[in-house]
This record gives C-alpha cells, structure tokens and sequence, in this order.
C-alpha cells in the first residue's frame, strides 16, 4: 500500500494523523484542503491497488456508493489511485463497544433500526454490503453510521482470515472475522442478494443483545457447518427477559433458507421501531400483545376526544369511522414536535394522498431539512440530501417529494435515494405536482406562476403579475379537478388577508377572481374551495366548471398559523384527513427585548415588555434603539423608557441607523418590491425613498462609518441572496454573488472589511472580505454562523444557532482571525452589541413553554359537506 505520514499531500488531501486500520488498509485523519474540512482516507492494502481488475471493480462499485445519501451511512467523498476519501467520524465501532458487554435493549432497537434504514436504502440503489459486521458499524453521537459499504463486494471478501479478523470477543482459541457473519448462501458459493446482508444483519443484533457471537467454533470447518446447520442459542436463555417479538424479529433475520427470511431491510427497521414504541408490552407474550391491542383500539373509541396526545393514534381511529356507514369527524392533537416556528418557515407540512405519511420541514441546528413520519409513529427519519429543504409537496402518486432547497426546485423519491434539480427559483413560494406530470410554482416571491415537467426541462410562463393593476406577487398555486385550471393568491397591499384568489385555465389562458380577501385557497373534494384568513380556514362552495363559487363562505376550522408570505401551515388527503399546526406564542414580529453583560447578567434596562419586537439596533452613541414590531418601526429611549413610532405601514422592517445617527434607513413594500427609504430619527421630515429598483427586493443591514454608502441585500429571482453596495445615489455595486445564498452583515469600525455569511458551503458560516470586493476572503466561523455584528476593532460576533459567538480579528497590517468561543447562551434569535460592553438580545421563543399543536382531523370532508 501507499506509504504515507503526516505531512504527506495525496492530491488536494493533507495527512495529519493516524487513525486505526480495518480489512480495506489503513485509515488516516487528513484535511481537504480546498474545502478546508477534515476527512478519513482509507488507504488500501498493496495486494489490492496493484491488481488492474480490481481497481477497475472497485470504481464502478465506488461511483455507485458515492451515490447513497443517508444519514446513517458513512459518505463516501472521493476515490484516488489506492486510496479514498470519507466522511470522518467521531466515536467508536460497535465492535469497541461490544468488548464492554452488551447494549442496553433501548440501544439495540434505536442502532438497530438505523442500520435497518441504511440497508434498505442502499439496497433500493442495487448495493449489496456483504461485509456487514460490527466493525464496520460506527457509534456517533448522532447514532449509528455503516462504513464500507458495498465496498466488500468488489473486492469479493478475499480476505476473510487476513486483515479482516478482529479482536476477540469470546474465548481464546475462537475462529473470528468477517466468516462469523456470512450467510450459507455465501459459504456455500451461491448467488448472495440483499437477504444475505440480512442475514449479516441478524448475526448483528444477536451480539448486540447478548454480547455473543450467534455463530462460534473452534476451527473455520466447524463454524462453517454451524452457519450452515445449527440454531444459535435462544436470546432468552441467556437474557430471560428478552422480549419475544425482539427474539422473533432476529431468528427470521438467521433463517438458513434466504426465502424464510425478512425480505427487506426495512421490514427489519419497522419492526424495530415498533418494538421500541411498545414500552411494558415488548416484555408480554406475543398473543398477549395482540389481545391487548385489540382492546385498546375500543379504549381509544370511547375516550379519543379527551385522552388523545399523539396523532400515532389517528390511524386507529381512522380504521375504526370507515368502517361505520356515516363517517364521523375525529379530531385529535399533539404537541408540536418540530423545532420551529411554522409562522417563520413559509411551507412546512405536506401529507401523502392516501394519508399515510407526513412530511414537513424541521430546523437542525445548522439548517433546516425535510423529515418523513408516517402518521402512525412518534419517530421522524430525515429524508437524505434535503438539506435546506422547504414547502414539500406530493406527487399524485405519492411516491415522490418535491421541495425548495439552494434555490432550486427538486424531487427526491419518498423511497429514498439522490435528489434530482428540476429548475431554478431562487425564492419560491409553494408549488404543486400536476396530474400530467408538470409542476405549478412560484419560483420568486415577486414574480408569478411557472411550469415545467417533474423531469426537468423548459420552464413556462404561466402568469405575469400586473404591477400597475397594483399585484405584488402571484403564490401558492394548486390544482384543479383535472389539472386543467389552477388556483393562485394575488397579493395587494400590505395584507394578505386582502388578497384575490384566481381560478387560471392552464389551456387558454384565461383568468377569474374567484375569491376577495383571503389567500392559499385549494379545492376540496367535497365541491368547495378551502382558504385562509387571519388564522382561520374557510369553505365556499365551488363550481369547478364555471370556475365559479356558489353561496356564501363559512368558518370551517380556527387557529391555523399562517404567515406574512401568505400561506398557511395545512395540508389534507384524498381521504380526508386534515393536518395543520395551530401557533404558539409568538410569530413573525420578533421576542421580548433583554438587556444583558458580556458575562450573562441580566442589566436593569427601561424596554417595553408589553410587545415583541424584531432587528433591533443600538444607535452609535448606545442611548436609543431602533427595532420593528408589527412591520411599523419605533425608537425606543433607554434612559427615559419611551417608545416612539417613527415610521409606519406598509410593512416595512430591517431598520439600521446613519453612521452619525441622525437618521434611520429602512425597507418598505409600499411601491411594491422591498426598497430602501430614509427619515430623520426623530421624525422631524418626510419620508424618501432612496433606491428605485423594478425587478428585485432590497433591505439594509449596515450604513458605512462615513456615511457614503449602505450595505444590501438584494433578493434576485435567478441567483437568491447577493450582498450589494448602495451609494447615496441609490445605484447598486455587487459585492458577493456565490452559488449560495449571501446574506450582508456589518462594516469594520474602520470601513475597511465587510463581515457577511453565506451558505455557499452547504450550511451558514460568517466571512470577511475587503470593502472594495478586491482578492481575499476569510472564513470566520467554524461550525456555523449567521448575522455577523462588528462593533469593536478587534472582535466579530454572531450567532450559532440561539448562541451568540465572538471571533478575535485583526485588521492591520493584513487581516487575521482567531478561534470563535461562546460569548453568551442565551436563546437568543437576534442581538446587538454596544461599544460598552452591553448585550441587547431578542429571546427566541421556547418551544418546550409554547409550542403549538400539531392537528390531525379525521374525515374532515364530511363536516365541511355537513355546513
């Protein structure tokens, strides 16, 4: 194999230090250094990088494996002459774990199901492990992670008593290695399929359980034929209080016969995870387990309404009603499981057709991503390589997602498997999958309605919004009966609320106002239209012909959240069924104000407590904010306790003070697009509108310390977020336009450097890079970042999540960054700094004090037909 040690460059790679060795070589820590990221380089054995066919075996098998996109598989990143790249990870290998005795029960279910998941993934792609074994399983933090995988199967488990063997587990003398875990199909030389890894899999859950290999002997002919002939022993025996349906799940996954096995991986994970969901009745005799379902299915019939609180419960109920003659409407609710707001994420529930699976959009910390959770369960899995994925929508058919992510519209199948780019839309606003296999959406908040097929290809025009007819936007559009005709909300003004909703004939063009005031309406199968106003749904009778409604509308359902981009946070199937998140406490104007130290100390402040407020800014001498509540902005004096509205209506936010702070810069809607106006902070002259841009949205984050020019971010249909330079002219200079999306910051005290971040990288980090956008550009964060604030020379803060960081810098002679620590916990979702030393925070709501509820409403189309 390559010799190699620390310092040694393989291609862009730099070794830094040893990790450990396996049956596939070495592995060693390196640094990618064009991306500046760790990795793991595996360095392969001198009898496999020499042989010609192999490699060229290898290849094929790697390309395929760089492919598998999944939360609990080890990313394959690159493959060199003898050598590849991978994800590294933190932790240890089961095999490590397993020398200190077996896993708690809870732990085998919860890895076991993730292995299960990752199989049947990479099965679905026509991968085949063949080598899986606890040593090339990894234990994280974030759970369990397979490695090599597939890779054994190009190279054909050469090498089964070479590197290989791992360290014993049981007695000395006990033939160990990848032998413990193969199949008789494979001992035997015949054909191996995904049941063989099954079969692997088994093996796994066994020792894991019992801290036991299933099969062990003495001599490799004798372990043979006990794979081949013999049963291991009975998991009771040595655990007696083994739940029996766990024993069952293992000894199916152990049958000699591939045919009397699980068929698939994911049959393994979903029982798995019943099991674990089972509490006391994983312990009862299986027929027990049975009596007591059927039970509880009556106890949940007679006491629904009052005992619910997990919609795992609707699919029982909904059993239940259909199979009585006159569907009765159930309604059942949760708390909120997911972490955000759904008032701050513009799309974020969508449920399958026949009603069985829910998706929606969740923050991870770093970035949001898509999560799939079928209605039955409590767990959610993320659906890989949707990372930043946003307003999920079904196929007809229901076996594919489409989504907002990177300003791109995709497609991933709900199976699993690479997201595949559809088109562009750099700020989309709702979208639907047609029954021709088109897609409707909006791919710019501005803009109106577009078309293209689900494979991808020549966008259409649908509909051009009439700026002088006074239309902001045209968004979230959906299907009529037969894909013929779509609805979409018109925005006017300053409200939603206020809306139009059109009825579009796809085929001639021809438009109708259907609906005045209220916006994201959808057509019912019962005959209505559904839409939203305020936080309430309402029904009208519709003529899907005429395109007409017929009567008047009623109040069908209360406490929906909706959002100011106009949409509203449900969804319903085909069947019925109504999913919808009711708010909590907050929403889109921001979090109670506190005042705080660099050490976490509340300081006594004279804030209003009696309203939330959002982007609040010290004025530079630190005696006044500036901050949007209710998108009108007011001024708040820190030493008198007062709050002044300066500036009102239409929606107008992002407020930032001049650099001698005599007047306040600030974006509006009121002449359509977000632009940049001007007024004297203390209201003493009118307002005036600084930049006049037509085609795009700009908001001000930053006036320059001389004054001469404000720091944009300008929202573009094709290329997303750029950060832009306005002078006092109202002409714009690009400054930052990457593949990301870029979000401006702040000036250095000295006005020489621009503090911005960008997600370019795959999540937000916070950079610097001179003023005049010369060469050079330094990353500053380095496990994320956003809203970068540079108050004093020598130090950047900004945020990681609710955390808010700081970074020593130095600007002179040449610009240097130190290593990012925590400044502050403090829940924060905003912040600003003062020369003093004071921290301004606007607390992020809790989502453990108010949450919001998660909805479910069973056969919901029969009330609406019953008004």
């Amino acid at each position: 194999m390559t010799v190699v040690s620390a310092g040694t460059r393989l291609g862009p790679y730099e070794v830094v230090s040893r990790v450990g060795a396996g049956g596939m070589g070495e592995v060693w820590k390196a640094r990618d250094t064009r991306l500046d990221r760790s990795v793991a380089i595996k360095i392969l054995p001198a009898a496999l990088a020499q042989d010609a066919q192999f490699k060229l075996r290898f290849e094929r098998e790697a390309k395929t494996i760089s492919q598998l996109n999944h939360p609990n598989i080890c990313t394959l990143y690159d493959v060199g002459d003898d050598y590849l790249v991978m994800e590294l990870l933190e932790g240890e290998t089961l095999a490590d774990r397993l020398e200190r005795g077996p896993l708690p029960l809870a732990d085998v279910l919860k890895y076991g199901a993730q292995i299960g998941e990752a199989l049947d993934l990479a099965h679905r792609g026509g991968v085949v492990h063949r080598d899986l074994k606890p040593g090339n399983v990894m234990i994280t933090r974030s759970g369990a992670k397979l490695l090599d995988f597939g890779l054994a199967k190009a190279a054909e488990l050469e090498v089964f008593d070479g590197a290989t063997v791992q360290k014993p587990l049981t007695q000395e003398g006990t033939i160990l290695g990848t032998f413990q875990y193969m199949a008789p199909e494979q001992l035997e030389a015949s054909q191996a399929d995904t049941r063989t890894d099954i079969f692997a899999f088994g093996a796994v859950l066994y020792e894991m359980a019992t801290g036991q290999r299933a099969f062990a002997a003495r001599s490799k002919a004798s372990l043979i034929a006990a794979i081949v002939k013999d049963q291991p022993r009975p998991i009771s025996e040595i655990l007696p209080l083994t739940p029996p349906a766990f024993e069952h799940v293992v000894s199916k996954c152990l049958a000699k016969d591939p045919e009397d096995r699980w068929q698939s991986a994911r049959d393994v994970a979903q029982e798995l995870r019943w099991i674990g969901e089972g509490g006391s009745q994983v312990g009862m005799p299986v027929p027990l387990i049975a009596t007591r379902r059927r039970t509880q299915r009556l106890a949940w019939s007679v006491a629904t309404i009052a005992a619910v609180v997990a919609v795992a419960a609707t699919v029982i109920a909904w059993r239940m009603v259909r199979s009585i003659e006159a569907p009765q409407v159930m309604r059942f609710s949760a708390p909120n499981t997911i972490s955000t707001r759904p008032t701050e994420t513009y799309g974020t529930i969508a449920i399958s057709p026949d009603g069985r699976e829910i998706v929606y959009s969740d923050d991870t910390g770093t970035s949001k991503m898509l999560f799939r959770r079928p209605i039955d369960r409590f767990e959610a899995t993320p659906i890989a390589g949707s990372e930043g994925g946003v307003q999920p929508f079904f196929s007809p058919d229901g076996k594919w997602i489409g989504f907002f992510a990177r300003q791109t519209l995709w497609k991933v199948p709900l199976s699993g498997g690479r997201p595949t780019e559809i088109a562009r839309a750099a700020r989309s606003r709702g979208a639907e999958w047609l029954e021709d296999d088109t897609i409707v959406f909006c791919p710019y908040y501005y803009g109106g309605i577009e078309r293209v097929p689900s494979s991808g290809g020549a966008v259409t025009v649908v509909s051009k919004v009439d700026r002088a007819a006074g239309e902001r936007s045209h968004r979230w559009p959906h299907a009529l009966p037969g894909g013929k005709a779509i609805l979409y909300s018109i925005g006017l003004g300053s409200s939603w609320d206020n809306a139009k909703v059109v009825a579009h004939r796809l085929d001639s063009g021809e438009r109708k106002v259907v609906l005045n005031g209220g916006a994201d309406a959808r057509y019912v199968p019962s005959g209505h239209l559904v839409y939203v106003r305020a936080t309430s749904l309402y029904a009208v009778a519709f003529d899907a012909d005429a395109l007409e409604v017929r009567g008047q509308p009623f109040e069908v359902t209360s406490g929906v959240a909706n959002h100011s981009a106009g949409g509203a946070e449900f969804a319903f199937s085909r069947n019925g069924t109504l999913v919808y998140f009711s708010p909590g406490v907050g929403g889109d104007e921001g979090g109670r104000l506190v005042m705080m130290n660099r050490r976490g100390e509340r300081q006594p402040a004279l804030l209003p407590d009696d309203a939330h407020f959002g982007h609040p800014m010290f004025s530079p001498d630190g005696t006044t904010l500036v901050a949007e509540r209710d998108f009108n902005l007011w001024t708040i004096d820190l030493q008198r306790g007062t709050s002044t509205r300066v500036a009102t209506g239409p929606r107008m936010g992002w407020p930032v003070w001049s650099a001698d702070g005599k007047r306040i810069f600030y974006a509006s809607e009121r002449s359509g697009p977000w632009q940049i106006w001007s007024r004297a902070a203390d209201g003493s002259d009118e307002e005036r509108q600084i930049s006049k841009i037509a085609d795009y949205s700009v908001t001000p984050t930053a006036v320059s310390p001389d004054g001469t020019e404000v720091l944009v971010q300008a929202d573009h249909k094709d290329s997303g977020s750029d950060v832009e330079i306005m002078d006092g002219s109202g002409t714009m200079r690009p400054l930052v336009r990457s593949d990301g999306d870029d979000s401006p910051g702040t000036y250095s005290p000295d006005g020489r450097w621009i503090a911005y971040w960008s997600d370019e990288s795959g999540r937000h980090e916070v950079y610097v890079r001179p003023r005049t956008g010369g060469a050079g550009r330094w990353q500053i964060s380095n496990e994320g970042g956003t809203a970068p604030r540079w108050v004093l020379d020598d130090e950047i803060a900004y945020l990681n999540g609710t955390k808010i960081m700081t970074v020593p810098v130095k600007t002179s002679p040449v610009f240097t960054a130190g290593t990012p620590r925590l400044l502050l916990d403090a829940n924060a979702s905003d912040f600003d700094l003062a020369r003093d030393g004071r921290v301004l925070i606007v607390e992020g709501l809790d989502p453990a004090s108010a949450p919001g509820r998660l909805n479910v409403v069973v056969n919901w189309f029969e009330e609406i037909q019953r008004r």
